[in-house]
């Protein structure tokens, strides 16, 4: 039979979730014990004490009611000296394990829900007493079969399991609960009434019923709480008293096992789809069709829970009720407020097929989780335009009208015009934090690695600008790391020879440095730039700081003074001039050198040395031709990029320093671009 579930509250503080068909388990292993209860003339079936944690349908956690309309139950532990299952004659326990033909039981599991916080009060505890009717052809009051009668007393407190999904219904949370198993009735039913005559002795229906008359095939399942309001013992032997009742039913089997709760991610757009189904497809039709005799609407509540470390916590909680729309799916976008330190979130969709009419109630549970943690954070993905993005630089112009000296106002206002100065900053450094010897390239920029880099500053005030990339994904690009949404507090460092740090905080700036594309600037002041000019360190680094003080290393590279760079590129000219002259004497003794032949054509020994030779002169040059390239086309782009620029200042230029190849740039470039303005005017 399909496993489903059904929900009953049957008390203000208790909630069972009875599953059907739940599992199966072995009869030897679990035991089958038939108790003769000569005070009702009725049957209850037990386990042996050895499926305490299995079914927990045991002696120890049973009662025995003594006299129908009696509140005086007996308790059958077997824990006190006299058992007064030993000393009672109108409480027989008998063994039908042999009896039982079939090797396995199918089991229903009782969950019994506990709200959250109630701890009983002035009550004792409680008397779980289920159900259901033998057959008779002669009358409808048949006899009743008990196959569970579970007691729980608030002592007993390692009977109690806490959820590690508690349930929330209504406006009610349910945190705890205790499984009871039971024979399924539905299964019972099923081998007893499509068995043979011949082979209806030996089910669990003709066993447990007087007779051999089996169970109503279509009774229902009843349950009743007793409140247990005091415990009297009576030499060793205990007795309770119960007051309060609170009586409950459902069916047998799961008539609606074909009801579904869903939840699940678009595959179109950027949010959580949930909705309840029947048979695979939308609810509605089958909601008209109970409706025909009922009320139902569909109560639906969503939960979301982060996993942060080990532990998961509720960040989320909502509850709608669903009277129409039932053809297409509900949508929820959820935020995931930890989404810089959870591990993954969870989705909880509970779905209730609620009938207002009676009170009937089906609960269906879904859930959904993912790891992907960033995409429904606080802050919404921003589209990342990476590389080469030149932002245009907005000069404001700020109009303020100007106060009449007359109380009439005059009939053309007179504006005055204010500029606002914006910085150019003229070092630019472009740095990967991968570790990689390979110098990447984005939009004509050069990406320097780790330790590669060099930043040049002079004896005043420098404003140095850093692009921080990292690799994608595939490692096959550099991206922008993303200094804003992962809370990077960077800082750049120096270390004196003294071993002194020197941390410099940087310069917030959104107009010039976006830190969610990687930019950070730093004001290196004229004191420390002097300081750090005579001195013999000659490293940076880009540390980042936690919240408990700790340094962590970003990015080292190297700085050097200003007046360098530029007699650096002039001894590279002069290196690259000499290597063209020797690939241009090669080349001319290699056009020159035929070398005498034989009369058959061939080429003489010595010719052929002398070309081997040759050969092998001319593969080294080229290799170390080839290893320059990618520098010389780097100073290529930067030169220009200079040679295009604004006539009216002189560009700054990052040129990678490679001994004996970088060119004369001539005049020093490196001076600062006067701030643009715009000239007072009055409109």
């Amino acid at each position: 039979m399909a496993k489903g579930s059904s929900y009953i509250r049957v008390s203000p503080y208790a909630l069972i979730e009875y599953i059907y068909s739940d599992t199966s388990l072995s009869k030897t292993t679990t035991k089958s014990f038939r108790l003769s209860n000569n005070y009702l003339g009725e049957y209850s079936f037990l386990n042996a004490s050895t499926a305490v944690n299995s079914t927990g349908n045991v002696l120890n956690n049973t009662a025995a009611q003594l006299g129908s309309n009696f509140s005086r139950w007996a308790y059958l532990s077997l824990n006190s000296a006299v058992p007064i299952i030993n000393t009672d004659t109108n409480l027989i326990l008998e063994d039908l394990t042999a009896s039982i033909t079939a090797s396995t039981i199918v089991y229903d599991k009782m969950r019994i829900h506990l709200l959250s916080g109630y701890d009983f009060g002035n009550l004792e505890g409680f008397i779980l007493d289920v159900q259901w009717k033998e057959w008779s052809q002669y009358s409808s009051s048949s006899v009743t079969m008990h196959p569970a009668s579970y007691v729980y007393l608030k002592s007993e407190l390692e009977k109690i399991n806490f959820s590690t999904s508690p349930l929330f219904l209504g406006d009610r949370l349910y945190d705890r609960y205790i499984d009871v198993l039971i024979p399924s009735l539905g299964e019972a039913n099923f081998d007893f009434w499509n068995s043979p005559a011949s082979s209806a002795p030996g089910t669990l229906a003709y066993e447990y019923s007087h007779d051999g008359v089996g169970f109503v095939n279509d009774s229902q399942i009843s349950v009743t709480l007793y409140e247990i309001d005091n415990i009297e013992s009576l030499g060793s032997q205990q007795y309770f008293v119960t007051g309060t009742e609170y009586p409950a039913s459902f069916n047998s089997s799961d008539n609606y096992s074909y009801v579904a709760a869903n939840i699940l991610e678009s595959n179109t757009f950027d949010y959580i789809e949930y909705y309840p189904t029947w048979n695979g497809a939308f609810i509605g039709d089958y909601i008209a069709l109970l409706n025909e005799t009922g009320n139902w609407v569909v109560i639906n509540q969503i939960e979301v829970f982060e996993q942060v470390g080990v532990s998961s916590f509720k960040t989320f909680n909502m509850t709608e009720l669903q009277d129409g729309f039932f053809d297409q799916p509900s949508v929820f976008r959820p935020v995931i407020k930890n989404s810089s330190i959870a591990f993954s979130y969870t989705v909880q969709y509970t779905m209730r097929l609620y009938n207002k009419s009676d009170n009937t109630e089906i609960i269906r549970r879904a859930s959904f989780t993912s790891t992907d943690v960033q995409k429904y954070g606080p802050n919404l993905q921003k589209i990342n335009v990476l590389e080469g993005f030149q932002p245009v630089k907005v000069y404001n112009k700020i109009v303020n009208i100007t106060k009449s000296d007359t109380l009439i106002p005059p009939t053309s206002p007179q504006y005055i015009t204010q500029t606002r100065y914006l910085n150019s900053y003229y070092n630019v450094n472009y740095i990967s934090v991968d570790s990689t010897t390979n110098l990447s390239n984005v939009l004509g920029e050069t990406v320097y690695p780790q330790g590669t880099n060099t930043v040049y500053f002079n004896r005043f005030d420098n404003i140095v600008k850093f692009k921080i990339f990292t690799k994608s994904a595939d490692k096959k690009q550099n991206v922008s790391l993303d200094l804003a949404s992962t809370g990077m507090n960077i800082r750049l460092a120096f270390i004196t020879d003294d071993t002194t740090k020197i941390y410099v905080d940087p310069l917030i700036d959104p107009a010039n440095a976006n830190p969610g594309a990687g930019e950070i600037l730093f004001k290196i002041t004229s004191d420390l730039s002097i300081k750090l000019l005579g001195g013999s360190s000659r490293e940076y680094y880009l540390v980042n700081r936690n919240p408990d003080g700790d340094d962590t290393l970003i990015y080292s590279g190297k700085f050097a003074d200003q007046k360098d760079q530029g007699l650096t590129g002039t001894n590279n000219a002069v290196t690259l001039q000499q290597v063209q002259e020797k690939i241009d004497v090669l080349n001319t003794l290699q056009s020159g050198i035929t070398g005498p032949t034989t009369a058959g054509g061939t080429a003489s020994a010595s010719s052929t040395l002398l070309n081997t030779n040759n050969t092998a002169s001319t593969a080294d040059t080229l290799v170390s031709t080839q290893d320059l390239s990618s520098a010389a086309a780097s100073i290529n782009v930067a030169i220009n990029q200079a040679a295009s620029a604004d006539t009216n200042f002189t560009p700054q230029i990052n040129i990678p320093e490679v001994p004996g190849v970088t060119p004369s740039l001539g005049a020093d470039p490196l001076k600062s671009k006067t701030p643009a303005s715009i000239e007072n005017t009055t409109l």
